[in-house]
């Protein structure tokens, strides 16, 4: 039987269910549309920081030990997380403990207490999470290729840890308001996967939806790049050259599920396993390259294809050749029917597994509940793959990704591979 997920709607909100009955587990997940790309370019990183204050204390748990205390008595697990994107609060439990799990949820969703004699803490909490992150020369890599592909005035630079020294700016009053702003129903999406009674269930639901105000819409613009140019070169004192070649498409809403899946195939074949084009020529064949690969996002302004291997200077240039000449030969030579058998049944299979327990499953289908409004469940995709010919791999590569190479290179020194 194939797997089901239900769409219903509480109160308004969207809500996608998927019943496990061989497990006595239920995985939640509550997302609203919420994070770092809405908050204004001078001063962002408050969301993130609300979400660390909700969990310090609520109306029923008044500290965080009182919380901890409750979740580790009926084997709760739960976390929370802020991206560009989305504000997110997980929990998964065991199915005895329901309701209790959803106690907890509700409580730090809607009835945190945002405690002032927290703040200070917490703040240094946030700040050493900042120096942990941009520590790291790769994450410092990550940040520039973003400014240069998008421009430095663009939302999408917008990390969610933010700026320090707005973070410790922030007071009790300013916290409340972020909240106020980003816990809204008309933004909130849910997924709940694993074992349970679908009335109790239900009842659950509507009780927590309730406490939630019902706010007004909050949609992000589609805002074009404004890429700086086609050549970056990110300074770090490391014994190796990080590539890095990056074509800019069209955003996720204007890509088809099918085209998004074309896509795939040919990332897929190109640079997307040991057996890929890339990864055998530049390593089985040359041995230039430890690792090498691509890979494709669709993401809210554009959906971005990137090139990747990381080698030494000596060898930068032909790596960057042999990447390029790899792109051009996928959008030019007719690709052999094992290749695409092979890379069509590796996607089939890797949908199915997408589906191998129920952490996963909420990752996927909180996903495109959150980004496409619907679920489509895996034996559907599979269908869809099916009527997949290899002939339109070539003719998606032409159409989207077309546009000049922005090339972004992190290494000791500049390799000079305009």
């Amino acid at each position: 039987m194939s797997p089901r997920v239900d769409i219903k709607h509480i109160h308004g909100v969207p809500i996608a269910l998927y019943k496990m009955s061989s497990i006595e587990v239920v995985v939640v997940t509550i997302d609203f549309k919420a994070g770092s790309y809405y908050e204004p370019h001078k001063n962002w990183g408050g969301v993130h920081f609300m979400e660390h204050m909700v969990h310090e204390g609520t109306k029923q748990f008044p500290h965080r030990d009182a919380l901890e205390y409750y979740k580790e008595e009926y084997a709760i697990n739960q976390n929370a997380s802020t991206s560009g994107q989305i504000l997110s609060f997980e929990a998964n439990f065991p199915t005895v403990s329901l309701k209790e799990g959803f106690r907890v949820l509700s409580e730090i969703v809607t009835a945190p207490t945002i405690p002032e004699n927290e703040l200070a803490k917490e703040k240094n909490v946030v700040t050493q999470e900042y120096r942990d992150k941009w520590s790291q020369p790769n994450n410092r890599f990550w940040k520039a290729k973003v400014s240069y592909l998008y421009g430095d005035s663009h939302f999408m630079t917008h990390d969610a840890l933010g700026q320090p020294e707005y973070v410790q700016s922030l007071t009790k009053k300013d916290v409340e308001s972020i909240y106020q702003d980003c816990v809204k129903r008309n933004t909130m999406s849910i997924t709940v996967v694993g074992n349970f009674e679908e009335t109790e269930l239900e009842g659950l639901l509507t009780s927590f939806i309730a406490q939630v105000p019902e706010g007004s819409p909050q949609t992000l613009p589609v805002k074009k790049p404004q890429s700086k140019g086609t050549y970056l070169w990110h300074k770090e004192d490391m014994d190796k050259v990080s590539i890095d070649i990056a074509f800019l498409f069209d955003p996720r809403s204007e890509i088809t599920k099918r085209d998004r899946m074309i896509l795939l195939l040919g990332s897929y074949i190109l640079g997307g396993s040991p057996r890929s084009r890339i990864f055998r020529k530049l390593r089985g064949e040359l041995g230039l390259v430890y690792s090498a690969g691509s890979m494709v996002m669709f993401g809210q302004c554009a959906s971005e294809f990137h090139l990747i291997a990381s080698t030494s200077l000596s060898d930068a240039k032909v790596a960057k050749e042999e990447l390029l000449k790899a792109l051009h030969t996928l959008k030019n030579v007719e690709i052999t029917d094992e290749e695409f058998e092979r890379a069509r049944k590796y996607l089939n299979l890797s949908t199915l597994t997408g589906y191998d327990s129920p952490y996963r499953i909420s990752d996927n289908i909180s996903g495109e509940l959150f980004f496409d409004g619907t679920v489509i469940p895996p034996q559907e995709i599979i269908s869809l793959v099916n009527t997949i010919q290899k002939e339109e791999i070539a003719m998606l590569y032409k159409k989207y990704v077309s546009n000049d190479p922005i090339v972004m290179v992190m290494a000791k020194e500049d390799p000079k591979l305009q």
